[in-house]
C-alpha cells in the first residue's frame, strides 16, 4: 500500500492547530506573567513534585513509596 503524499499527516494537522490555537492563548497568558515552564524529565513524582511547586501546592511531606 502506498502512501497519498496529498493527504496531509495526521502530526502536520495537530501541529497546525497548536500553532493557529493553542499557541497564541499561551502566549497570551504568558504576558501576563501566568505561564509557568517546567521540565518533564524525570520520574512522575518527580515531575509532579515540580508542577505543584510552580502553582505553589507542593507538599509538605514526601508521599510514601
Amino acid at each position: 500500500m502506498t502512501a497519498d503524499l496529498r493527504v496531509p499527516h495526521p502530526r502536520a494537522k495537530r501541529l497546525e492547530v497548536y500553532r493557529s490555537e493553542t499557541a497564541p492563548v499561551v502566549d497570551h497568558y504568558r504576558t501576563q506573567g501566568l505561564v509557568t515552564t517546567i521540565s518533564a524529565l524525570g520520574q512522575v513524582q518527580e515531575v509532579l513534585d515540580r508542577a505543584l511547586v510552580a502553582i505553589g501546592q507542593a507538599r509538605s511531606t514526601p508521599p510514601a513509596r
